[in-house]
């Protein structure tokens, strides 16, 4: 099955969800994704798109970034699941560990919610590489071919090509 795929950048206007079943927005690492998902946001409230996913948000300590908060968009709960220190379980990529019980936790209340789009802020070397962290909800939301919910992926350009290969694998 071939997907209608859109793509954008931090500097593209608001998109029209409407026009794809999936949306990326691809840049360079900090480059502003997380500030142009959070404007987008609030174009797409004000129209009264149903959201729901998560942002990711980075924590800063003494001027050194010590990992990410993932904020419910719905909810507004704050996870701070993506740490430089270790977790009870967890996976580690690089420099950053991920809380492997928090995640499973996230994704678990992302299925039960419902929308007209999903925002997975972000997609990259965990779920792409190592199939863990959003892989489960992200093969959920390709699979289930009674979903309608749009979903739009914020994931690094150096990564567009490892997505589309498991966007394939998925479809």
């Amino acid at each position: 099955m071939k997907i209608d795929i859109r793509r954008y950048s931090v500097n593209d206007p608001v998109p029209d969800i409407s026009s794809a079943q999936l949306h990326l927005l691809t840049d360079e690492i900090d480059s502003g994704k997380t500030t142009c998902i959070r404007r987008w946001l609030h174009e797409w409230r004000k129209n009264r798109i149903d959201i729901f996913g998560v942002v990711s948000e980075s924590v800063i300590e003494n001027g050194v970034k010590v990992g990410y908060d993932l904020l419910d968009i719905r909810t507004g709960e704050r996870r701070g699941l993506i740490r430089s220190q270790r977790f009870q379980e967890n996976w580690q990529l690089g420099r950053f560990h991920f809380d492997r019980r928090g995640f499973a936790r996230l994704i678990e209340g992302l299925l039960s919610q419902r929308g007209d789009l999903l925002i997975l802020d972000e997609i990259g070397p965990l779920e792409l590489r190592r199939k863990q962290g959003f892989y489960p909800l992200l093969r959920h939301f390709l699979q289930n071919k009674e979903n309608h919910t749009r979903l739009l992926i914020v994931t690094r350009r150096s990564e567009i090509d490892a997505l589309k290969t498991t966007l394939n694998q998925l479809a």
